[in-house]
């Protein structure tokens, strides 16, 4: 530790710098964690509103008792009779815009319970609550039936459940439901399964069909099941995840790049100084081992900063996303997997790297590294004595053409990360031009009937 301290005090701005860019790129592999990050957060929010893992479609189930059909049916924990209907929202003959509105008892939720981010639950038959976005607490909607009837319900309250996370979706009473679906029932019934595999929600599904079969209801869609405990947008945020995650991949191959061209650097400038120590007397094991312990505590103390960086990263994306598709605002979390990785990455990486810089210094003889500062004079090579007699530029351009010649590993790792930096930049560049073309189509068929 008291080396790594004295080196800091011969080098202070070149260490601190150094383990400054080092700690961003361990920072930056902390993208891996923005899949785990949101996926815990969204299947947090599946427990907290006892969402649906199996929704059935069915035709007017009227005077059927769903209680009794679906109350006793094997694996079922928790149900919920409801009724869906579409309505037109705004001008026209359905409206501009057409939005479904989910029928609940806002006093006994038991599966899919909306939750309000302002406002409150409906209690009357022309409340409704709307999903964040689509109209403000107070604002009165004007709502077209199927059968063409017109009925003004009044925003009482912003909020969702996470089944229909992302969709613009309204909550209203079964009252106002079957008033605007025109039916006496439900024609929608979503259940909580004991076992959520996939297997066995098929088999509730089978068995709900026979049973209302038996009361002459019948499924009007295939049965929608949600197995193992996942989220029903997980999947598109997974896809966001991994484009962000290719950012992850970029940063490792930086990481990779920066780490072996610092290391190889700070051992090799101590070139002369192994070669006098050589010459007092000391073996080279206990020199390759002091070398590989200032690489390896520079890294570490690079990892104390990155690993924190890298967690808040990976929370602050994650926060992004989830905010802007599904408006849920995640807790904090931690991907230990990616954690570990990013040490292991970089202590490992500098151990190997620093060990064969340091076999390859202390290996030099002894009359070449005491002769020459970098251990290898100029003009051994062939292209370093053609270099020597190119006329190309002035004096400053000849003297920087012999020195990429001259020091090919440093040149070579410096070209790299500059390289990987440029590539990194144009990948982000191309994710945003991306993402802002993705959202104008979407878009845009919204705004082009809205304008219209």
């Amino acid at each position: 530790m008291g080396q790594i301290f004295r080196e800091i005090g011969r080098a202070p701005a070149r260490i601190v710098t150094s383990v400054f860019a080092l700690a961003l790129a361990v920072g930056a592999i902390g993208v891996f964690a923005i899949p785990t990050v949101a996926s815990g957060s969204l299947r947090a929010s599946v427990d907290d509103d006892q969402m649906s893992n199996l929704v059935l479609s069915i035709t007017d189930s009227g005077p059927v008792d769903v209680d009794a059909v679906v109350g006793d049916a094997v694996d079922v924990a928790a149900y919920e009779g409801q009724l869906l209907v579409d309505v037109g929202v705004g001008t026209g003959p359905r409206g501009a815009v057409t939005l479904p509105v989910v029928g609940i008892d806002p006093a006994d939720q038991d599966v899919d319970i909306v939750s309000v981010t302002a406002g409150r639950l409906p209690g009357g038959p022309d409340e409704i609550v709307v999903a964040d976005g689509f109209a403000d607490v107070g604002d009165r909607v004007a709502a077209t039936a199927s059968d063409g009837h017109e009925v003004e319900l009044r925003v009482v309250g912003i909020g969702g459940t996470s089944y229909w996370s992302g969709a613009d979706v309204g909550f209203t009473t079964l009252s106002a439901a079957r008033d605007l679906a025109g039916i006496s029932g439900f024609n929608r019934v979503a259940v909580r399964a004991t076992d959520d595999s996939a297997d066995a929600l098929r088999a509730v599904a089978d068995d709900l069909r026979s049973r209302f079969a038996a009361e002459a209801v019948t499924f009007t869609e295939m049965p929608v099941s949600i197995p193992d405990g996942t989220h029903p947008i997980e999947g598109d945020i997974d896809q966001v995840s991994t484009l962000i995650g290719f950012l992850g991949i970029v940063a490792g191959l930086v990481a990779l790049v920066l780490l072996g061209s610092t290391t190889t650097t700070l051992i090799t400038e101590r070139t002369r100084e192994v070669a006098v120590m050589r010459a007092l007397g000391a073996r080279n094991r206990e020199l390759r081992r002091r070398l590989r312990r200032l690489a390896v505590g520079i890294a570490a103390a690079a990892v104390v900063v990155g690993v924190p960086l890298g967690i808040a990263i990976s929370n602050v994306i994650a926060r992004l996303v989830l905010q802007e598709f599904v408006g849920i605002t995640p807790a904090i979390g931690v991907s230990v997997p990616v954690v570990v990785a990013s040490v292991v990455f970089a202590l490992a990486g500098a151990r190997i790297v620093a060990g064969g810089a340091a076999r390859r210094v202390s290996r030099i003889p002894l009359a070449t590294a005491l002769r020459d500062r970098d251990g290898q004079p100029f003009g051994r090579r062939r292209t370093e004595r053609l270099t020597a007699r190119s006329r190309l530029g002035g004096l400053l351009d000849r003297a920087a053409l012999r020195n990429l010649v001259h020091r090919r590993s440093r040149s070579a790792a410096i070209f790299a990360e500059i390289t990987a930096a440029v590539a990194a930049l144009l990948i982000i560049a191309s994710l945003a031009t991306t993402i802002n073309a993705f959202n104008a189509a979407e878009y845009e068929p919204w705004a082009w009937t809205t304008q219209t």
